[in-house]
């Protein structure tokens, strides 16, 4: 998150719950780097921006809170009230997916969010035993397939997997 060849890093969290991932994001990238946190529930949201607002310096300008549900659609409408319509060079979510049924729309949304360039990536934290999950990863990596997106596992124990997604390159 430090890296200094992108001067105008952006970080985008999806499902941020309270952001605790987003907030320690922010803390861990350079100055010039800005970050959104994002919940597709607006009760969440409120809690969300008291807790940026609680752990973050008054002048800091570079984070912010926003609603962002997700699917294609959603993330170009979340895109176009982007400056410029400029991309995320890095996505994050952990604990995100628990029914099937979010799986295609969260890769739609990242695949619409996240930037072109080669070093771009989607950061995601799955935890296949939580109770009531229904969704293993292979569901999500081959849903993940399907929307342009090659993976590396970078942790996996147990049942719990940190993943990072790239787009295919032709």
């Amino acid at each position: 998150l430090q890296d200094t060849s992108n001067q105008n890093l952006r970080i985008l969290e999806v499902g941020s719950g309270l952001g605790r991932c987003g907030l320690l994001a922010h803390r861990l990238s350079h100055e010039n780097a800005t970050t959104i946190l994002t919940d597709g529930d607006t009760d969440t949201l409120k809690q969300l921006r008291k807790n940026v607002k609680n752990n973050t310096k008054d002048d800091d300008d570079i984070i912010s809170c926003r609603q962002l549900l997700w699917g294609e659609d959603y993330a170009k409408t979340f895109l176009m009230q982007q400056p410029q319509e400029t991309k995320f060079d890095i996505i994050l979510g952990s604990d995100l997916i628990y029914v099937q049924s979010v799986i295609r729309p969260l890769f739609e949304t990242v695949r619409v969010l996240l930037s072109t360039t080669t070093e771009s990536k989607f950061l995601m934290a799955h935890c296949s035993r939580r109770e009531g999950n229904e969704v293993e990863l292979s569901m999500v990596l081959d849903l993940a397939d399907e929307e342009g997106f090659e993976y590396e596992a970078l942790i996996e124990e147990d049942d719990i997997s940190v993943l990072c997604f790239k787009r295919k390159r032709c």
